[in-house]
């Protein structure tokens, strides 16, 4: 009979523990998502490309002085210039076939990914941009994902209120 209480008492010592245990890891993972969900939340935005296609004529010229122009917006992050070579090689690895071989050419285009900082990642900012960016005599369409764009604020700003 002794053992048997010294056994119970240690299983519930051993589920006391066990339980105080688990509320404290799963609160101060929510305390620390909590502290840094601004931290991810910018991280998620500033991944968010809008892609500038051009066209193929473009002379050299004109793609350094496009650059250049989003060299000096302090509102851009980084941009990546994609020769279409280069996107075509990409995507064939990603099908895993020789789409070229197919066709007989390469309708890709060249284009440039440009990542905005955070506080810049805003429907209306980037909509203005865009417009921009679509009178450039150069460019061929613009493309970005809009509705994740406002998803993404609407539900910040639903957790921060």
């Amino acid at each position: 009979m002794n053992t048997h209480n010294a056994n119970r008492i240690f299983s519930n010592y051993f589920l006391v523990v066990v339980s105080i245990s688990s509320v404290l890891f799963f609160l101060s993972s929510f305390i620390f998502f909590v502290l840094n969900s601004n931290k991810i939340v910018d991280d998620f935005k500033e991944k968010i490309p809008v892609v500038v296609f051009l066209k193929d004529e473009t002379s050299k010229i004109e793609l350094s002085q496009f650059e250049k122009k989003l060299s000096i917006d302090e509102g851009i992050k980084k941009f990546t210039y994609t020769a279409k070579d280069d996107a075509a090689l990409k995507f064939s690895s990603e099908i895993g076939e020789n789409f070229l071989e197919y066709l007989g050419y390469n309708p890709l285009l060249n284009s440039i990914d440009i990542y905005f900082h955070a506080n810049k990642v805003e429907t209306f900012y980037i909509d203005d941009i865009v417009k921009s960016y679509e009178k450039e005599d150069f460019v061929h369409e613009v493309s970005y994902d809009a509705p994740l764009i406002f998803l993404i604020n609407d539900n910040f700003k639903k957790v921060k209120d």
